[in-house]
């Protein structure tokens, strides 16, 4: 049976993730000049003031009740991305000041997993509720955008595709997809977000653990699935499905069957409705850029591969690099990221950070893989299946290289499995909680 701790003991927890929470919302969208010329503005002075009450606090306990001796390899991995993209911040950042602040908050991160594996020592349930608060985290930035839609239709409801490819195209299966407009969310985000609370909700009622709550957030999830149109999102989902019918023992073979034959019905009556809305009419030869995407990324190993030696191995300055081929070679200063966890790493933080993402999130799926096998464990399982849909998301979307929710999420994993798994003798399934 699980021990559970006091109410009181998760308070904590919940006051510095929230903190870390704040940082991640954003009110307004700056492009790179704006945050170079202004780097504080009211638009962000809450991100501000959150992360530096966050890192003085975690880093003051954590120098007052000690670092864990063994942390999870997922942390070691990136503390050591960290430190070289400190190294090309310092030796070759066209702006210093903004790539330190970029590091100061993925650091942030870095401190908040820590403190959680800190707190897990004698509270090994308390990883769990980190994972959970992730999870209620993505729920309410899906509420607010349903409220923000609600509020602002016409902001919220876009087309999908600009004024020039409408003209090309014709107009899409669904005309409009959603955007956060309270709180500024993309619609590949918020299709993350749902794909994830879609997942882990139908995988909770697969295994007899969903409450009535249960049926809101699979249709309250699915339906903004649908609104986000986010290819990414829909294939990491198929993918964690497969993937879960095949291995999970805890499904029943009928159970199993019978989902595969829906799945095969459905692809069968509606595969033309669902190849038309996942294209959104789009030709073949602009799908296969990933639209336009393929074409950032050679753009940015070209100029990667005309870099220094030092430079190709610890990158040519820390999110500094990506933005300044976003705007100077690729006219797009609105554009946050390259669109690819690894090649974002790749310019930003050389070959030394390529390998150090790469093999993190490699190892990650590798680890949750192993032990949902080995446990067949219903939580292991559910973790797994939202390890893989950030895996398809980061190949293509910002996941693990910079500071947001699925890079907080992604920790969260990494620190439960730290907790429960890798020292099973110690821990095993007394702690678990799905053996209540």
């Amino acid at each position: 049976m699980l021990s559970v701790p006091k109410k009181n003991s998760k308070i904590p927890l919940l006051v510095v993730t929230a903190l870390a929470f704040v940082s991640l919302i954003l009110f307004q969208t700056r492009d790179f000049s704006q945050a170079v010329q202004s780097p504080i503005s009211a638009a962000n002075l809450h991100k501000v003031v959150s992360l530096v009450i966050l890192n003085i606090y975690l880093l003051g306990y954590l120098l007052l009740r000690g670092i864990p001796r063994r942390l999870a390899h997922f942390q070691y991995g990136y503390l050591l991305y960290i430190v070289v993209g400190g190294f090309s911040s310092v030796l070759f950042s066209s702006e210093k000041l903004f790539s330190i602040w970029k590091l100061y908050e993925v650091f942030a991160v870095f401190l908040l997993s820590v403190y959680v594996l800190s707190l897990s020592r004698d509270k090994p349930i308390l990883s769990y509720s980190f994972y959970e608060m992730c999870l209620s985290f993505l729920k309410f930035m899906l509420v607010v955008t349903a409220i923000g839609a609600a509020i602002y239709p016409s902001e919220a409801f876009r087309s999908p595709l600009s004024d020039e490819s409408l003209a090309v195209y014709g107009r899409p299966v669904l005309p409009f997809q959603i955007f956060g407009t309270i709180i500024q969310v993309n619609p590949n985000s918020l299709g993350a977000m749902s794909a994830i609370l879609l997942f882990v909700y139908l995988r909770r009622y697969l295994s007899r653990r969903s409450s009535a709550s249960g049926w809101f957030w699979i249709a309250f999830s699915g339906a903004f699935l649908i609104l986000s149109q986010s290819r990414t999102a829909f294939f990491g989902l198929l993918c964690s499905f497969v993937l879960i019918l095949v291995i999970d023992r805890n499904i029943m073979r009928r159970t199993k069957l019978t989902m595969m034959a829906l799945l095969g019905v459905f692809g069968l009556l509606l595969a033309g409705t669902a190849v038309d809305y996942l294209t959104r009419g789009v030709d073949a030869e602009r799908l296969a850029t990933l639209s336009g995407r393929t074409i950032w990324w050679e753009t940015a190993i070209l100029e990667y591969g005309s870099a220094g030696v030092v430079e190709k191995l610890i990158g040519m300055g820390f999110a500094t690099a990506s933005r300044n081929i976003l705007s100077d070679k690729l006219g797009a200063e609105g554009a946050a990221t390259l669109h690819s966890d690894y090649i974002d790493a790749l310019v930003s933080s050389g070959a030394l950070g390529f390998v150090m993402i790469l093999l993190i999130m490699f190892g990650l799926l590798w680890k949750a893989y192993r032990h949902a096998v080995k446990s067949g464990d219903a939580i292991a399982m559910e973790i797994l299946g939202v390890v893989v849909i950030l895996m398809v998301r980061s190949f293509s979307g910002t996941t693990v290289a910079s500071h947001n929710v699925f890079l907080i999420l992604l920790f969260s994993i990494a620190v439960y499995l730290r907790v429960f798994y890798q020292n099973h003798n110690s821990y095993g399934a007394k702690y678990a909680p799905s053996a209540c």
